[in-house]
């Protein structure tokens, strides 16, 4: 038996040489096959898409991906009324329409924020329209803003009310502003007529037009935000402007005129003798003091501001004028002291019209220069 058991563990191990060497020459199968180099494609990827990750063998000259387009906001303005306008604090009340039309819905209105608000202004949605993919929203404004208010030509001084809207989550490459030009009927929208109302009236000033822009604020920070896109911050802004010019002539009537009135007083020293010295420097003295004390009172009712107004300007030249009429009268005292009474007299009756002139073509060309 031991025999013939050797026997067949030697025809098994032969059996099992066999299969192992004709595996061995058996042709290799299609995944295991190299490429042949002559059918490889130009650039020696083969099939891209079965390209392990991160291999590289994408293509280098592919385009890269187009950044997706901002959202075009649609919006208009239509100012109801302006009150309070305080010149200086800067501040007044104003109550507006505002309308949005956009596409998509990456745009909504809750983000919306007025930039020169003082405090958060009562909003009240009106109308919100949904027609297919475009959305229409029409909401009123009312509250406190700001505005920086230039007054070196006061009471000449014409002025800009302004409403500045932004998106507070949106930069401009996500959505930008386009001021709503155009009627429903294709026409252009006149801003002095179709963008407020009529009978918008402003105590103390009288409106010359309207106007609105988009234009793109730059904010020079990245807000302290944990994932920095190496960028500053830009966002598209919508500025609604109305333009107003003061109302002069109630200032022609409470500052020019009194103090014109208080200068050709000063005047009267001309007409009196050099003898009555005393009467002269009464009236000098007189008018002088009381153009300063005018002053003083009128500075109260003017904005406060670290610059010369035009305002101030007429009471300078009007203090160096009665300076020169006191020292005018000292001259000519002087003259009589010494016994030249016909040049005292003389220099007093050349003053009487070289004065006036003098003042008044000052005055005129304070008030011409700066009238618009």
């Amino acid at each position: 038996m031991s025999a013939h058991r050797r026997v067949g563990a030697a025809l098994v191990l032969l059996v099992s040489a066999l299969i192992v060497g004709l595996g061995a020459w058996a042709p290799l199968t299609p995944c295991a096959a190299e490429p042949d180099p002559s059918t490889a494609p130009a650039g020696g990827g083969g099939d891209p898409a079965a390209a392990p990750a991160g291999s590289g063998s994408s293509d280098a000259g592919a385009a890269p991906a187009r950044p997706p387009e901002p959202t075009v906001g649609l919006i208009g303005l239509y100012l109801l009324d302006i009150w309070g306008l305080d010149m200086s604090r800067g501040t007044y009340n104003a109550d507006f329409y505002v309308w949005y039309r956009w596409k998509g819905e990456k745009f909504e209105t809750n983000g919306i924020e007025y930039m020169n608000a003082q405090g958060l202004p009562v909003i009240t949605e009106n109308e919100r329209v949904v027609l297919g993919d475009e959305r229409y929203v029409c909401t009123r404004v009312r509250g406190l803003f700001k505005g920086t208010f230039p007054l070196h030509k006061y009471p000449f001084d014409a002025q800009r009310i302004e409403v500045a809207i932004e998106h507070q989550m949106l930069e401009s490459h996500q959505m930008v502003f386009v001021a709503d030009s155009k009627m429903f009927d294709g026409s252009d929208r006149d801003l002095n007529v179709q963008s407020r109302e009529q009978n918008l009236r402003i105590a103390g000033w009288s409106v010359r037009g309207a106007g609105q822009e988009v234009t793109s604020q730059k904010y020079q920070t990245d807000w302290g935000h944990p994932r920095p896109t190496g960028k500053l911050s830009l966002y598209s802004r919508y500025t609604f402007t109305l333009e107003v010019a003061r109302m002069l002539h109630p200032y022609l009537l409470k500052i020019l005129l009194p103090l014109v009135v208080i200068v050709l007083v000063s005047f009267l020293v001309f007409f009196i003798e050099p003898s009555r010295f005393l009467e002269q420097v009464v009236i000098g003295l007189g008018s002088f003091i009381a153009a300063i004390i005018f002053h003083l009172v009128e500075a109260r009712a003017m904005p406060e501001v670290g610059y010369l107004v035009v305002a101030d300007k007429f009471f300078i030249l009007s203090y160096f004028v009665i300076f020169l009429t006191i020292v005018q009268t000292v001259v000519a005292q002087g003259l009589f002291a010494r016994g030249a009474i016909e040049k005292a007299r003389m220099i007093d009756v050349v003053s009487r019209f070289v004065f006036p002139v003098m003042y008044l073509t000052g005055v005129l060309s304070l008030f011409f220069r700066n009238l618009d």
